[in-house]
């Protein structure tokens, strides 16, 4: 004989259900909260994206500002950024013991100077050495000379010297080549920067194309 089944405990079943409910329930908020703090964050950081895209990159500030310097020329007198005010700075960082480098930038600066005929008059090239432990103002003079005597040598104390190349961004780096006291090299920026008459730093410019191609160059932003 089939035994009936059980009647079933109401009161059980309500107990069970209760609990049952509430958890899923509790379950249910959590995921709600979960998936709306995820869109606050998403949203939170897409306007960081944004603001972050919208901020001027560091340099920009540095790109429109004066660059100061206190340098010595090749007769041991100080010189400053505002003694070449009313001209165009055509600045090349470099050092006399340089090998090949420096001597092909400074010819095509020369060139250039020639490829602007009339116009040069606007423009004052200077070379300024990034090696003040060998580069005295005599030595620093006599090299950029041999190139142009429009090229003006300058050179300064350590400090000074350190001091322009944070100014225009410049770094460099010294390394031995040898045991011997002359033996190394100084990694160096390759173009030049050109300032305008008011002291603000106009812009980069390389010298890839030749004489003729950086004389253009100038000459549109003169």
């Amino acid at each position: 004989m089939t035994r009936a089944p059980p009647p079933q405990d109401k009161d059980a079943a309500a107990r069970i259900g209760g609990p049952l409910r509430n958890a899923l329930a509790v379950a249910m908020l959590i995921l709600i909260a979960l998936v709306l703090a995820a869109g606050v964050g998403w949203r939170y950081w897409r306007n960081g994206e944004a603001r972050q895209s919208q901020r001027p990159p560091a340099s920009a500030a540095l790109a429109t500002a004066e660059r100061p310097f206190t340098l010595v020329d090749p007769t041991g007198r100080p010189v400053t950024d505002r003694d070449f005010r009313g001209k165009f700075m055509l600045i090349y960082f470099g050092y006399s013991a340089c090998a090949d480098h420096c001597p092909t930038m400074l010819m095509t600066a020369a060139g250039a100077l020639k490829a602007l005929g009339s116009r040069a008059s606007q423009v004052q090239p200077i070379f300024i050495t990034v090696d003040p432990a060998h580069d005295t103002p005599a030595i620093v003079g006599r090299y950029a000379s041999k190139f142009s005597p429009r090229i003006l040598g300058l050179t300064g104390s350590p400090s000074q010297i350190e001091s322009v190349e944070k100014a225009y961004g410049v770094q460099t780096l010294f390394r031995h080549t040898g045991p011997e006291a002359g033996a190394y090299v100084i990694d160096h920026p390759s173009g030049f920067y050109l300032v305008g008459p008011d002291g603000r730093f106009i812009t980069e410019l390389q010298a890839d194309g030749g004489p003729d191609d950086l004389a253009a160059r100038i000459q549109r932003l003169l």
